[in-house]
């Protein structure tokens, strides 16, 4: 584990107002904690962070984290390293992501700017809003995994072929506060490895509409589709 605060150099990692930077060897892990806001960018000729198919964890534990630059740890298909981003607020995504597993967690929200992108296999969402995010090209999520913390506000996610609902990183099924889920595959199978619960009562009725379109499969059982007094629906 590594912490840093700004202004201080650890094992080559510099904390600056400019960015952060570090390239890593195959198979190496590094977890960076940083107390304030914190933007992984451009540090002198280093931008973003790379390793060679080793996990990678950047978490601030008040502030804000800002995606200024490139994000990669090995193949998203091939490989299986784990890139997961934590921001104590907001989550802001300007630069691309690449790994077999990404997990995007925001204290509020996760937002992306116009040609920044996310490639991998295994992606796992937290925020009070539901990101709409650009997916890199030719991108086929495998297994999600999400959990919307804002009351009331819903999850809807399209894949284009098979997909499961499942464990990733920390993140198990999908979670809502009262909002609605949609999950629909394009024209694979959609399998059901972890619950799917919108926390409902008596006085908040939701809806959970799956849409697989190459068939569906509950792994879970009874407990798998939790929608309170609410409905769901599979077709």
């Amino acid at each position: 584990m590594i912490k840093a605060l700004a202004g201080k150099k650890i094992h080559g990692i510099t904390a600056v107002p400019g960015g952060v930077h570090k390239t890593f060897g195959r198979d190496d892990r590094d977890r960076f904690i940083n107390g304030n806001g914190l933007t992984i960018g451009q540090v002198g000729t280093l931008s973003g962070i790379n390793t060679s198919n080793g996990d990678v964890t950047v978490q601030t534990e008040s502030g804000s984290l800002t995606l200024a630059a490139p994000v990669s740890a090995g193949d998203p298909v091939t490989g299986s390293a784990t890139v997961d981003l934590v921001a104590a607020i907001d989550l802001i995504l300007s630069d691309a992501i690449a790994a077999r597993t990404v997990v995007l967690r925001a204290g509020d929200a996760i937002t992306q700017s116009q040609g920044a992108s996310v490639s991998a296999t295994n992606l796992g969402l937290s925020a009070v809003t539901a990101p709409a995010l650009n997916l890199g090209a030719n991108v086929d999520i495998a297994v999600l995994a999400a959990d919307i913390t804002g009351p009331g506000n819903p999850f809807t996610f399209t894949d284009s072929s098979d997909l499961s609902i499942g464990q990733v990183g920390l993140l198990s099924g999908i979670t809502t506060r009262k909002g609605n889920v949609t999950v629909q595959t394009g024209s694979g199978a959609l399998t059901l490895e972890q619950p799917i619960d919108t926390n409902a009562v008596s006085t908040n009725e939701t809806l959970i509409l799956l849409v697989a379109n190459g068939g569906f499969a509950n792994l879970v059982g009874e407990n798998g589709l939790q929608p309170g007094d609410g409905r769901f629906g599979i077709g």
